[in-house]
């Protein structure tokens, strides 16, 4: 028997309780792999909720399941327990979607593999269902009708969401609202295809413990195309779905595939008059389908328009469900107009966004004493009283002053007669027409438009959706438009790259350093309006090559192609059982990895990194070569022999036995999110795989990111196209021995005295208290020309360093530097491949000169050449005097700032994704290079004004403070 003081909403568990007593052995749950009984349900949520209470954890609790169904036990067994669900992301990796909860206390998470993270972790599927449980009938909860019982994030696809926090009371009243509406019963079965983090699925969650039904579960990963056969199958009865994603499902199955469903439920996009005259069959066969409009923050649904198969123009959002409040305000909010931003109140009406009070307030509105949401969403009432929905606030654009509503244009293309569906968007600047027809009706759709519209009008034969089932804007963008402009019409090619060449005093590209080799390929993009390849660029050697680089690169320009998907699936399947499936045997010495490394892994920063080669083809001779290229290969460069581990919080590598590489053939480009999942699936795998694109020629040499740093990765870059042009002898290069350089130290940083090292390591007297806004990059930029690593370092700490000091009126600001040092004084790691970066303090004094703080610098960098690493020594707990080391990491926490040189960049707005894909802290800075400036990138905002002046050596330089969302 399971004792607690409290239930949360009780009102549902007595619900399921009145189920499983009804009808104990009906299935409430089923997918492909498993089916559930509604004892079997109860089973696994008594047990979840014992769990729950033996760990005693926080009071929220999260959950990350790729078989969905787990998620209604899961969230029944969390309620059991007293606490309060919180869904994950799973369409993103685990760090991801925990990233996105961050401003959430909670210390418990709910899985169904294993997974090893900073929460307790609770395997839902080690729960037996055939474990007959039982749990305490409370009749009178304590648990306050108006207190949280669920957490939601809405549906922004970047940064940190806000948190929306649903009461008992907007539960009770939405299944007792809707499941009526929609006529569910114990007889129904309700496809489980809304992903469990968005609003939507809580109507499907909860079908099973408040009706009876059956609750049909999709695969995670499930493909469109699947869908009609599953509806058959499974006998569905209930259906909620996106228009994109009804369109999408009508066009595959020429308007059939509902037609044996009782309920249609249409709802998170603007409802098409298109669909609706699709739907008429389905209607006509005695299907109900509802156009349902609601926000998160007015719990799922607010207002409801039933189809009849006569909407005409518009097809509404239609009146307030029974328990909600809809109305249409001025802009004073002062009274209600006929045609205006609608406002959302009554039952549904959630706490809000709890975290955030500021946009709390201004979202949620008190008006006459009524608490109301303010949706942005523009609508306006039609003769029958119902609400017409018009567009959005953002979604009105303006063109040269002139206002367009984006559904306006829509409505005109979609009102042609041989267009079978149309969707209009508008992304970075540009209006976007989507269309499927037959013919080609760019002409009929530019004649029904006024001219100063300018759309760029794309016809297509499919739509593709993103996770939540919303139309993929940008990923349609790229599969269907490609500029097709000729560029630079000058023919004299020749004269133009030797006049380029000239710039860098050089006669062969080969010559060129890592940054100047970037700032070329940037030199001839911009003269040949092209785009470079850098699997190409890795082959160039003299002028020549670039010549015929930059004309291969023009006809592919001005080639106009479309990305094939169909095979990526496969492929992604395919490559993960073939590594799954690897088995290997291992040395038994544990090579660990670098402390820089040490601590991105920690946070979950499961990167990947790469090089990219082009191949003259790909045959079977041909990957042959390069498999006995790569054996050679890994016979003097150790890593390419390396699996990794994490265990005991360390991350480490050993030699594989026998080691083999690792070569996929793809069809298609895999994503650096799908390869990096791949490549960590699991530990004891290798650090490195050769990807061949049989389509474009190329291989590309992906890395985990934790074992080689693109420093590393540029030697093995130069080497690999050496010996594969045949231009180098394998057996003259020299060994590269990472496990040598880790043993080396190991044994420095074992007779280190931390005693001594803590009287070195420079004081930090004032917390600069950065904080992290996941919307907001801040970037300092000023103009430099950089030389080296060091020369970037020097210049951008000593300008960022002196404006905090003189800003915040302190005299020191500290940190750390991310050096990649190859000469020791034990040690030549000139020729080491893998991640060598020492991690070495800084500090910069308020009345420091350039010269000062320069040499400084340089003592720093001396002192780590002895092998020092003070931050090896806290991650792996050695040095002589371990009673100091406490007291040492306490103050290399507090160190101000972390700033990390990458190098010249080609494209800043690439980083700047990169940095936004990361979880990196408010005092990490991501400093970089690119066409005469230094970049200083960060989430934390160092400088409060816009713009400061410094004077170096009698020159004043303005370094440019600003913020991008």
């Amino acid at each position: 028997m399971l004792k607690r003081n409290q239930v949360v909403c009780m009102y549902i568990i007595n619900k399921f309780k009145e189920q499983v007593e009804r009808n104990p052995t009906k299935i409430a749950v089923t997918s492909k792999a498993r089916n559930y009984t509604f004892k079997e349900i109860k089973n696994i949520a008594v047990q979840i909720a014992q769990e729950l209470d033996r760990k005693q954890g926080s009071k929220i609790v999260a959950y990350y399941l790729n078989d969905t169904c787990f998620v209604l036990p899961t969230v029944l067994g969390i309620w059991l327990s007293g606490r309060i669900p919180m869904p994950l992301v799973s369409a993103l990796k685990l760090p991801e979607a925990v990233k996105r909860v961050e401003d959430v206390e909670f210390d418990t998470l709910l899985v169904d593999f294993a997974v090893k993270t900073e929460q307790e972790i609770i395997k839902v599927n080690d729960f037996d269902s055939k474990e007959d449980c039982t749990y305490q009938n409370i009749e009178s909860p304590q648990f306050e009708n108006n207190d949280t019982v669920y957490i939601l994030s809405t549906s922004g696809s970047t940064g940190i969401p806000k948190k929306v926090f649903l009461a008992e009371k907007n539960i009770n009243w939405i299944v007792d609202t809707l499941y009526p509406l929609i006529d569910i019963n114990q007889n129904s079965s309700f496809l489980f295809s809304t992903p469990y983090s968005f609003d939507v699925s809580i109507s499907e969650i909860l079908a099973p413990a408040v009706t009876g039904c059956t609750l049909v579960c999709l695969e995670k990963g499930y493909s469109i195309r699947e869908v009609p056969a599953v509806l058959s199958k499974q006998k569905i009865t209930h259906l909620s779905l996106s228009p994109s994603f009804a369109d999408a499902l009508l066009d595959i199955t020429d308007n059939q595939c509902f037609l044996q469903l009782k309920c249609v439920m249409i709802a998170g996009e603007n409802f098409p008059i298109s669909l609706a005259n699709k739907l008429k069959t389905t209607l006509s066969n005695g299907c109900r389908v509802f156009n349902l409009y609601g926000p998160t923050e007015t719990t799922l649904y607010a207002t409801c328009h039933e189809l009849t198969g006569n909407e005409q123009e518009f097809v509404p959002i239609g009146k307030a469900l029974d328990g909600a409040v809809a109305k249409i305000f001025d802009k004073d909010r002062l009274k209600e107009v006929e045609k205006g931003e609608l406002y959302i109140g009554g039952k549904g009406l959630t706490q809000g966004y709890l975290l955030d009070p500021v946009k709390n307030n201004e979202s949620f509105i008190t008006i006459a004493g009524h608490k109301y949401y303010s949706t942005g969403d523009n609508v306006f009432r039609n003769q029958d009283n119902e609400l017409v929905f018009l567009n959005r606030q953002d979604d009105q654009i303006e063109v040269n002053g002139i206002r367009i509503e984006l559904g306006e244009i829509q409505a005109i293309a979609s009102s042609i007669e041989s267009i079978k569906s149309a969707v209009v968007k508008y992304f970075k600047g540009k209006i976007y027409i989507f269309y499927i027809s037959s013919n080609n009706q760019e002409e009929v759709i530019l004649s029904k438009l006024p001219d100063y519209i300018k759309p760029i009008i794309l016809k297509v034969d499919h739509f593709s959706y993103t996770y939540n089932r919303k139309f993929a804007t940008e990923k349609m963008i790229n599969e269907y438009y490609t500029l097709n402009s000729d560029g630079n019409k000058d023919n004299d090619i020749k004269a133009q790259v030797d006049s380029i060449l000239n710039k860098y005093h050089v006669n062969r590209v080969s010559d060129l350093d890592s940054l100047d080799l970037v700032r070329l390929l940037l030199d001839l993009e911009h003269t040949f309006n092209i785009k470079i390849n850098e699997a190409q660029a890795s082959m160039l050697v003299t002028s020549n090559d670039v010549i015929n680089l930059v004309i291969a690169a023009r006809n592919e320009t001005n080639k106009k192609t479309t990305t094939p998907t169909s095979n990526l699936k496969a492929d992604l399947i395919n490559l993960a059982n073939m590594m799954k499936n690897l088995s290997f045997t291992y040395d038994d010495e544990q090579i660990m990895a670098s402390s820089s490394q040490q601590s991105l892994f920690r946070q979950h920063k499961k990167s990947i990194i790469y090089t990219s080669f082009k191949l003259k083809e790909v045959t079977a001779k041909e990957v042959e070569k390069i498999r006995q290229l790569f054996c050679k290969l890994a016979e003097k460069i150790d890593i390419l022999k390396f699996a990794w581990f994490f265990k005991d919080d360390s991350l480490f590598f050993k030699k594989v036995k026998e080691a083999h590489p690792l070569i996929y053939i793809a069809q298609e480009n895999i994503s650096d999110n799908d390869l990096a999942q791949i490549m960590y699936s699991d530990v004891g795998k290798p650090v490195y795989l050769a990807l061949i694109n049989e389509q474009t020629s190329e291989l590309r040499l992906i890395f985990s990111h934790h074992v080689i740093d693109a420093a590393s990765l540029r030697l093995i870059e130069h080497v690999f196209v050496n010996v594969y042009e045949n231009n180098f002898d394998i057996k003259k290069l020299p060994d590269s021995s990472f496990a040598s350089f880790m043993q080396y130290i190991e044994k420095t940083n074992k007779n280190n005295d931390l005693q001594k090292l803590l009287l070195k390591l420079p004081d930090t007297s004032t917390d600069l208290n950065l904080t992290k806004d996941d919307n907001v990059l801040h970037i300092i930029k000023f103009k430099h020309k950089v030389t080296s690593a060091d020369d970037a370092y020097i210049i951008a700490m000593f300008l960022i360093g002196k404006v905090i000091a003189q800003e915040k009126a302190i005299d020191t600001v500290t940190g750390e530097l991310s050096l990649n040092i190859r000469k020791f004084a034990g040690f030549d790691a000139s020729n080491i491949i893998g991640d060598l970066h020492s991690t070495v303090p800084f500090l910069i004094k308020k009345d420091d000169s350039i010269t000062t703080f320069t040499k400084r610098y340089y003592n720093w960098k001396t002192f780590y050449q002895t092998g020092t690493d003070i931050r090896y020594s806290i991650f792996n707990h050695i040095g002589q005097n371990m009673t100091f080391l406490p007291k040492l990491t306490s103050k290399w926490r507090k160190l101000n700032l972390a700033p990390n040189y990458i190098g010249e960049t080609k494209s800043l707005d690439e980083e700047i994704k990169e940095i936004k894909s990361l979880p990196f802290k408010p005092n990490y800075i991501t400093l970089t290079s690119s066409q005469g400036y230094v970049y200083a990138i960060s989430y934390g905002k160092l400088l409060q004004k816009e713009k400061y002046e410094v004077t170096l050596a009698d020159k004043k330089i303005s370094l440019i403070n600003t913020g991008l969302k």
